[in-house]
């Protein structure tokens, strides 16, 4: 699942650093996303944003960057992360670990009645859910509907 940034059933830890300095652009306030017993990678993405150009010389084990100048904001995600596990039901994978977040009665490996008002059923297979997932994420706040009926919003956050 790495393609779509998700770690379903692995804990990441997530956490901002002062600076970091690639094609002598500093970054500022760089969050960094660690999953433990792997090696560090930074996503094609974060080099998407951030540069126009990217040449790798792998004769001389070096890169170089032309960075677009456009100053880069810190990313927001949801205080909580979804996954259509194999058993055909809508799990909690993922929790904002700040003390101040919308997703508080949620737990890990939990599963939900609805999202944003689909059920579980309404979903051909896996690849239907993730397809409208990633609209999902689009939004500004996802609907959460408990198996006990306690409705959820779940809201952005930077961390």
């Amino acid at each position: 699942m790495g393609i779509n940034s998700m770690s379903v059933g692995k804990e990441t830890k997530a956490f901002f650093v002062d600076s970091v300095i690639f094609g002598g652009v500093a970054f500022n306030n760089f969050k960094i996303n660690a999953l433990a017993s792997t090696h560090n990678k930074i996503g094609l993405l974060f080099f998407k944003k951030n540069f126009n150009q990217m040449i790798l010389n792998n004769t001389e084990h070096s890169y170089l960057l032309l960075p677009n100048n456009i100053i880069p904001q810190k990313p927001t995600s949801f205080d909580a992360g979804f996954y259509f596990n194999d058993n055909r039901k809508i799990e909690v994978v993922s929790l904002n670990g700040s003390l101040n977040h919308t997703a508080k009665t949620l737990s890990i490996g939990e599963t939900i009645k609805e999202l944003n008002g689909r059920s579980p059923k309404s979903f051909a297979d896996k690849c239907e859910f993730l397809a409208w997932y990633a609209e999902q994420i689009k939004q500004q706040e996802l609907s959460v509907t408990k198996d006990s009926g306690e409705r959820l919003i779940i809201k952005k956050s930077i961390f």
